[in-house]
């Protein structure tokens, strides 16, 4: 479900960018083809905290203004008891 909210938000992102760089607007071309190879990413049902360029400029501009959910760490949480963790 995060990973489907992603790419709901990400391929309206890339609508607008892709709007944007029509107009020639400074950043918007650069950014249109990184987003949709994050896009193909997340489609393959990957998170976007697994991409391979995750630490490029232009994707951390993308998460930082999207703020993606599968690009948060994740927190693995267990309800045991203590006999239960031997």
């Amino acid at each position: 479900e995060l990973i489907l909210a992603d790419i709901e938000q990400l391929s309206e992102k890339i609508e607008k960018l892709t709007k944007e760089a029509k107009a020639n607007q400074k950043g918007a071309k650069e950014s249109v083809e990184p987003a949709k190879y994050l896009l193909d990413h997340l489609n393959k049902g990957l998170a976007a905290s697994s991409y391979p360029e995750k630490e490029s400029e232009i994707y951390q501009a993308l998460i930082k203004e999207l703020r993606l959910l599968s690009a948060k760490e994740v927190i693995y949480g267990a309800n045991v008891d203590e006999n239960g963790i031997s």
